[in-house]
């Protein structure tokens, strides 16, 4: 998991959105986990230190709490060793719970809040990896925002990691959760789908069992009816061919699978925003060039029928642990934000580059300190 994080949302009164940056502070005083709130044009808001120094795979992200917050999720796996846990702040930084989950035994933790019941304030939703104790491998709790419990359950079977949770609209809130099954049979990666109450909808297998790095979206890319879900990974073996991603229907009908960037990437991610407001979202997959010509990250932009519609190389060759956000504009397209640590060369630290929709760039600079 990347230890520097970006997300976007209105955490104020005013009506521009603001950015939220998370990482984890490893080196000098080593505290541990922190975000940032920065105003759109730069200017820091607040910088709060999350959990504890002895937390790791922290992800950061706005939630609906009842009013606009911030969900941090991680895994205490020093000092106490408590396992995965997530906490809630305000808008402005202010702490306001704290809640461990699953149990000690879980690693690979990730979470996102999203609305479950219809009701006003999102639901938690986390994901996990049981791989020491019973080792019965990922399972899923939802909790509300108050911190209550709704539900726990194990889901795809022992042999998954790389684990996602996404929440999806195919005619009611569906929890869709991916992973890839590296034992055992060792399929690859694959998707399962349930119901609010945790009842399992449906499961498929997708792209190879050569792929790794697995990653899925819950979006609406067609702009009709229901989301669809796109699963990405990298072909590391075989063929390896480099990253690809395969988009299905809400009821797991397959639509078409796309290879992207090029067999010398890695890190490959992916995320899908709609970047030119004709409400279909297209797909984003950014990625890490080390071979051939090595220039380092880079995104591409694909439409829902997996055309290609923009190629750009962004940052420098000494970034890693790339990152994603969305930054809408004043005319009602959405901008195309990019974070990373620059952790060679002058090896200053974290930074976000801003690109509008047709890959011209409108913000640069760095954030935290290098020592993230």
């Amino acid at each position: 998991m990347s230890e520097v994080q970006f997300d976007l949302g209105n955490l104020d009164a005013d009506p521009l959105e603001e950015v939220l940056v998370g990482g984890r502070e490893i080196g000098g005083p080593a505290r541990g986990p922190a975000l940032q709130i920065f105003e759109p044009d730069g200017t820091l808001k607040a910088t709060t230190f999350a959990f504890n120094a002895d937390f790791s795979e922290a992800a950061f992200s706005v939630a609906d709490l009842g009013s606009p917050g911030i969900l941090v999720c991680g895994t205490e796996t020093g000092g106490l060793a408590r396992g995965p846990a997530f906490q809630l702040f305000d808008g402005e930084g202010a702490l306001l719970r704290t809640r461990f989950v699953l149990n000690a035994d879980f690693r690979e933790s990730a979470c996102l809040g999203a609305d479950l019941d219809g009701l006003a304030g999102d639901e938690i939703v986390f994901i996990g990896r049981e791989s020491g104790g019973l080792g019965r491998g990922p399972a899923v709790q939802v909790f509300g925002a108050d911190g209550t419990l709704w539900l726990t359950h194990f889901v795809l079977n022992r042999d998954f990691s790389e684990l996602q949770v996404s929440v999806a609209d195919a005619g009611g809130r569906t929890i869709v959760v991916a992973g890839r099954e590296t034992g055992g049979l060792a399929r690859g990666p694959a998707f399962q789908t349930f119901d609010s109450t945790g009842a399992l909808l449906q499961t498929h297998f997708a792209l190879n069992p050569d792929f790794s790095e697995v990653g899925m979206v819950a979006a609406n890319i067609d702009g009709v009816g229901n989301d669809e879900i796109v699963i990405g990974g990298r072909e590391s073996r075989g063929l390896a061919r480099g990253p690809a991603f395969q988009v299905f229907a809400a009821d797991g009908t397959l639509r078409h699978t796309r290879f992207t960037l090029n067999a010398h990437t890695v890190d490959a991610s992916f995320a899908a925003l709609d970047v030119d407001d004709d409400g279909a979202k297209e797909i984003l997959v950014l990625g890490r060039e080390t071979g051939g010509l090595a220039r380092g990250p880079l995104f591409q932009l694909f439409d829902g029928d997996g055309t290609l519609l923009l190629t750009r190389f962004v940052l420098n060759p000494d970034f890693t642990d790339l990152a994603f956000f969305r930054l809408p504009q004043p005319d009602g397209t959405t901008a195309i934000g990019i974070g990373g640590v620059e952790r060679q060369g002058l090896a200053r630290g974290a930074a976000i580059q801003i690109w509008d929709s047709t890959g011209n760039l409108l913000v640069s600079g760095f954030v935290l300190n290098p020592d993230f």
